[in-house]
């Protein structure tokens, strides 16, 4: 056997012998986070780094995944525009290394909603990575409806294109980039 065939095999076996304690810290999401390939503009902010391992958790279900109990990687983190005083948070809901099938979900919300927290779980019955948006708005649970228009009644156009596609394209950029890096992916597929 080849060593670099015999280096692969073991590294694959590392990777598949990861807990959810060894991946789920906050130095391995900063050390996941991409620092290039993404949109142009965006600036992640490491620092704004959290992670947090949770267990055992229940979900009701939706039309969109079944009920069940997980364990998965809870991890926050924002990131800004290059020239603007922005910030926008993301999370990402990340399957034990056990549980994760080279999958990605994105989560959306409804109305004015650019997301919706029941739909966070969406992935982890499917061994997929689950994220989620606030737009820049301020919080989770702000609205749409809050950021437009501005005080003074003028159109807040920089709210109205991050809601109607840019924070979601620019999550699903950061959040593909950021699985294949925490889950050490390489160039294997991300579906």
């Amino acid at each position: 056997m080849s060593k670099f065939l015999l280096w692969t095999v073991s590294a694959a076996a590392l990777a598949r012998a990861a807990t959810l304690e060894d991946v789920c810290t906050t130095a391995h999401a900063k050390a996941a986070v991409p620092v290039s390939g993404l949109v142009q503009g965006v600036v992640t902010n490491p620092s704004s780094i959290t992670a947090a391992p949770v267990y055992n958790e229940s979900t009701a279900g939706s039309d969109y995944y079944p009920a069940g109990t997980y364990d998965y990687c809870n991890i926050t983190m924002t990131y800004s525009h290059a020239g603007k005083d922005d910030s926008v948070l993301l999370q990402f809901w990340m399957p034990t290394p056990d549980d994760f099938q080279n999958r990605w979900v994105s989560t959306g919300g409804f109305g004015f909603a650019i997301n919706v927290a029941s739909n966070v779980p969406a992935g982890l019955p499917y061994g997929a990575v689950a994220g989620r948006t606030d737009g820049g708005f301020g919080s989770f649970d702000t609205q749409f409806s809050s950021v437009y228009p501005l005080v003074n009644g003028t159109a807040n156009y920089d709210a109205l294109y991050m809601f109607g596609y840019q924070a979601h394209h620019e999550m699903s950029s950061i959040g593909k980039a950021f699985t294949k890096n925490f889950f050490n992916l390489g160039s294997s597929k991300l579906y």
